[in-house]
């Protein structure tokens, strides 16, 4: 979208008066951020708006109302490697927020607060444009159309079809995700988001993921290939099952090697005794390549039996 005045003229909308150059420069001297040119464009037509209708209420915040925002997810300890610009307001403390820098730098990202981060659209234009197709639709679909509360995405974690920046992004992604910290909150982003935006075409990139990801990286992964009908996509899904069920197997007779009782077995998860302990494989699967894996893996099943079983005493 680059005519801002078809959002401005939806039904319900009430917009502000275009930012000056004078909010800009204070705007970025407040926060550091740079802010892309469709972004300032949007700005200069309208500092903020309001929508309150059928389908829905949000807003989209004032340069005042973001520099806020921003101060507060400094104090919060945030990192800025996103260069996050949270705005919108849906009342659920869940903004969008356009990317101002890093390879995803344009994209809009959906930061929740008591969840991932998700990456759904492409564009300001793009997220813009969904919104008027949320506003324009006809009021006699408005039960079962789209709203504002559920805007319907650009970008989901299992559809696959991309274009060919998506997916170079996404190469970027990766590429950067090296250069962050191991196990931060920042480098599971860019690792998580590259996922979503890889095309059916990129399964070996994708599969990676199952053999040397985390637990929440590895879910990503499989919720990706099992939308893949491709041989090899499901080729990499079953050698992953198939080595998560024997790392399993050899969790169990690690357990009962050491003495512990194994009631049963559920979805590779073995449940111990006394109590109802159950131990989380796919967790400890991520260490499975160290030479001390089972001398941990029985330590913290005592553990977590002696704790059941002071807290039923």
């Amino acid at each position: 979208m680059t005519d801002f005045s078809r959002l401005t003229a939806c039904p319900g909308v009430t917009p502000a008066s275009g930012a000056t150059a004078s909010e800009f420069d204070t705007f970025g001297a407040q926060t550091g951020l740079t802010i892309p040119p469709q972004l300032r464009r949007l700005y200069e037509h309208c500092n903020g708006l309001v929508i309150d209708g059928q389908r829905g209420s949000l807003r989209i915040l004032s340069l005042n109302e973001v520099a806020d925002c921003v101060h507060n997810s400094q104090k919060l300890g945030t990192s800025g490697v996103w260069g996050y610009f949270p705005f919108t307001d849906l009342n659920d403390s869940n903004p969008h927020c356009v990317c101002c820098a890093g390879p995803v730098s344009g994209y809009i990202v959906r930061v929740n607060h008591d969840d991932i981060a998700r990456i759904e659209y492409r564009s300001l234009g793009s997220f813009l444009d969904t919104i008027c197709k949320v506003l324009e639709a006809p009021t006699a679909e408005l039960d079962d159309g789209p709203s504002l509360w559920e805007l319907p995405q650009e970008l989901h974690l299992t559809t696959s079809d991309r274009t060919s920046d998506d997916v170079e992004t996404a190469q970027r992604l990766l590429a950067f995700a090296t250069t962050l910290e191991e196990g931060s909150t920042e480098r599971a982003d860019a690792e998580r988001w590259a996922i979503t935006l890889f095309s059916e075409n990129e399964v070996s990139e994708v599969a990676q993921f199952l053999d040397n990801g985390d637990e929440y990286q590895r879910a990503t992964a499989l919720a990706k290939l099992s939308r893949i009908t491709s041989p090899q996509a499901q080729s990499a899904i079953q050698q992953h099952r198939q080595e998560v069920r024997a790392f399993s197997r050899q969790v169990v007779d690690a357990l009962k090697s050491a003495g512990l009782t194994v009631a049963e077995v559920h979805d590779d998860c073995p449940r111990l005794e006394p109590g109802t302990v159950w131990l989380n494989v796919p967790m400890f699967f991520t260490d499975r390549r160290s030479p001390t894996i089972m001398i941990d893996i029985v330590k913290r099943a005592r553990e977590l039996i002696a704790l059941n079983t002071q807290g039923t005493a």
